[in-house]
C-alpha cells in the first residue's frame, strides 16, 4: 500500500500559509477551511503547518478529531493524548497547560474494563465542552506568557460539539476572543460536514470569518500524483500500467487524491489493471454510498432494491445537475 505523499497545491499552499501565520495584530478573523470528504483538507493543513514550523518557527498544533468517538470523555482524551504529544518539547512552557490536562484526567476518572470505558456518576456529569475550552484557554495563556507564536488547527470539531449544548457560535465567540486578546495566534478550523460550516455561516458575522473552499486537484498534478503512487513501494507495480491508461483514469475520476489512493490500493492487493480496479470501484460505489447516506428503515426487499438500482444509476450514468 503507497504511502501518503504531497504533490501540487501550490496556489492553495501560498494562500493558506499566510493565513496561518499570526501577523501579532489582535484579530477576531477564525479560517474556515471546507471542502468534501477526502478531498485533501487534512493533507494539505498538515503540510501548510509543517512549512509554517520549518520556515518560520511558529509552533503548530493539529487536533484531528474525526474519529467516532463513542462518548464525549474519549473525545476530551483523545484531545489532550494530542496536545501531549505536540508539545513535549515545550513542557516547560506548557506547564498551565499540563495542569489542566491533568485535572481533567483525574476528573474524568474512566474505569476500563472488557475494553469499555464506564464513567463514574461525578464524572458524567461533567460537561466535555468545558473541558475543551479549558485546554484551549490555558494553551493560549501559555503562549501569551511565553510570547510565542502559534498556529493551531482543529478537524471536524462537530464531533466533539455533538456530545454537549454547545452552539456552533458559542465555539467562535470562544476562539475569537482569544485570538483577539492575544495576537499571535490563529484558529483554523477543517470540516467536511456541511450542517456545520452552514450553521457557523449563518451565526457568525462575516467580518469574523473567512472561508476557504478546496476542490480537486489540477488535472496534471493528479497525473503526477497517480504516477507517484504507481512507482512507490518496494518492487511493488500495478499491472500494464501505460501512460494512456493513466491519463483514461485521471479523465475518468478527476483530481479527487482519495479516489486515486483507494484505486492504486486496490490494483496493489488484488493484482488488477487501473481500469480493471476503476470498473469494480464504480459498480461497488453505490453501495458504500448507501451506507454512509441512508438509513432504510424499511426491511422490504422491494424498497431496498429499488433504493440502490436509483444510486447504481447515479454512480454509473452522467447527471444533469
Amino acid at each position: 500500500m503507497p504511502n501518503k505523499v504531497f504533490i501540487g497545491r501550490e496556489h492553495e499552499v501560498s494562500i493558506l500559509e499566510k493565513a496561518f501565520n499570526p501577523t501579532g495584530v489582535p484579530s477576531r478573523s477564525i479560517l474556515f477551511i471546507a471542502g468534501p470528504s477526502g478531498i485533501g483538507k487534512t493533507t494539505t493543513t498538515i503540510h501548510v503547518l509543517e512549512k509554517l514550523r520549518r520556515n518560520n518557527g511558529i509552533l503548530t498544533i493539529y487536533l484531528g478529531l474525526g474519529k467516532p468517538y463513542s462518548s464525549p470523555n474519549e473525545a476530551i482524551l483523545d484531545t489532550i493524548k494530542q496536545f501531549k504529544q505536540q508539545t513535549k518539547n515545550y513542557e516547560k512552557t506548557f506547564q498551565t497547560l499540563y495542569n489542566v490536562m491533568d485535572k481533567i484526567i483525574n476528573r474524568i476518572k474512566s474505569i476500563q474494563v472488557s475494553g469499555l470505558t464506564i464513567q463514574l456518576a461525578n464524572s458524567s456529569r461533567e460537561n466535555p465542552l468545558i473541558s475543551f475550552q479549558d485546554l484551549i484557554s490555558s494553551f493560549v495563556e501559555s503562549l501569551e506568557n511565553a510570547d510565542l507564536k502559534a498556529a493551531i488547527v482543529i478537524d471536524e470539531l462537530q464531533n466533539v460539539l455533538r456530545f454537549g449544548d454547545w452552539s456552533p457560535w458559542g465555539l467562535m465567540k470562544l476562539l475569537m476572543s482569544l485570538q483577539e486578546d492575544y495576537g499571535n495566534i490563529q484558529f483554523v478550523l477543517v470540516s467536511s460536514d456541511y450542517r456545520f460550516r452552514a450553521n457557523i455561516i449563518s451565526d457568525t458575522p462575516a467580518e469574523y470569518i473567512d472561508t476557504f473552499y478546496l476542490g480537486e486537484m489540477l488535472r496534471n498534478d493528479a497525473l503526477k500524483l497517480l504516477e507517484t503512487l504507481l512507482g512507490i513501494g518496494s518492487g511493488e507495480r500495478v499491472k500494464n500500467a501505460t501512460k494512456d491508461e493513466i491519463s483514461e483514469v485521471i479523465d475518468r475520476i478527476g483530481g479527487n487524491p482519495s479516489l486515486i489512493y483507494r484505486l492504486v490500493n486496490h490494483s496493489l492487493k488484488y493484482n488488477s489493471s487501473l481500469l480493471e480496479s476503476l470498473n469494480y470501484i464504480r459498480n461497488h460505489l453505490y453501495e458504500d454510498s448507501l451506507r454512509k447516506i441512508l438509513v432504510v428503515k424499511s426491511k422490504s426487499k422491494g424498497s431496498w432494491y429499488s433504493v440502490k438500482n436509483v444510486l447504481k444509476k447515479l454512480c454509473t450514468q452522467p447527471v444533469d445537475i
